[in-house]
């Protein structure tokens, strides 16, 4: 799988935040880990990416997204 479809950066409710994969479902083994900034799940991200951004998981990205659409 492509790392492109991995990690997204994504810009959403005023602010750029990474989404990611949970820590484990990653092909590389030069990943950083770091928690959701909503629900403190593992993530893994790339060892590029600043390490002072946001980072949210798939699931948390979801809900702040429905809720969003929704007020």
């Amino acid at each position: 799988m492509p790392e492109s479809t991995s990690q997204a950066r994504m810009r959403s409710l005023g602010s750029e935040v990474l989404v990611c994969r949970e820590a484990g479902d990653s092909p590389f083994a030069d990943d950083r880990q770091g928690p959701c900034a909503d629900c403190g799940r593992a993530l893994s991200y790339r060892p590029y990416l600043p390490d002072d951004e946001p980072k949210l998981c798939v699931a948390c990205f979801a809900a702040r997204k429905a809720s969003r659409q929704t007020n």
